[in-house]
């Protein structure tokens, strides 16, 4: 079942007769910082859908999406490079080798988490945020994979984000209960 999971591709490849410029989504929701906070650390995490035995000295950028609720992402074409996007951008090098279902320390995205929290006029705690990968030149050549949303709990990608402050900032929560007959 594992080898036929849906994976997160991040690959890269260029030779004489093609360019390829890959650009990788990755959504949030439900980002319970409120507005106002002061962002600590925030860094994304994935879990490796396959091993990379040698380290290949690639550079990933790292863009967050300008708007304080990211939607949800279609299979529409150009739905991810159409969407507007922070100027600011993370360049991650993931240069250690990885293993099979390994958690792997993804980008460190607190500037780019601040700037949402700060810039984004509409953000509220509670509502989502997207980021988006790309490679940093078209002389980067390689390819990591990592497991997407649908390969469940546990082997998805997960944003983990420390604060401090936003007191009285705009934060809203769900609450979902489960009533059954007794």
């Amino acid at each position: 079942a594992d080898g036929r999971a849906t994976k997160l591709v991040v690959t890269y490849t260029t030779n004489a007769n093609a360019t390829v410029d890959q650009l990788v989504g990755l959504r949030f929701d439900e980002i319970e910082v409120p507005a106002g906070a002061t962002i600590t650390s925030a860094r994304i995490e994935l879990v490796s859908a396959r091993s990379n035995g040698a380290a290949d000295n690639l550079a990933i950028q790292v863009q967050a999406e300008n708007t304080g609720d990211a939607a949800s992402f279609t299979d529409q074409s150009a739905s991810l490079s159409s969407r507007s996007k922070f100027s600011d951008v993370t360049t991650w090098k993931p240069d250690e080798a990885w293993d099979y279902d390994q958690t792997v320390s993804g980008p460190n995205v607190t500037a780019l988490v601040q700037r949402i929290v700060n810039d984004a006029d509409d953000w509220c705690g509670g509502n989502a945020m997207a980021f988006y990968l790309k490679p940093a030149s078209a002389s980067d050549i390689f390819e990591r994979l990592g497991f997407a949303y649908e390969a469940g709990i546990g082997r998805r990608a997960r944003l983990s984000i420390s604060y401090t402050g936003g007191d009285g900032g705009c934060i809203q929560k769900s609450v979902a209960r489960r009533i059954s007959a007794s």
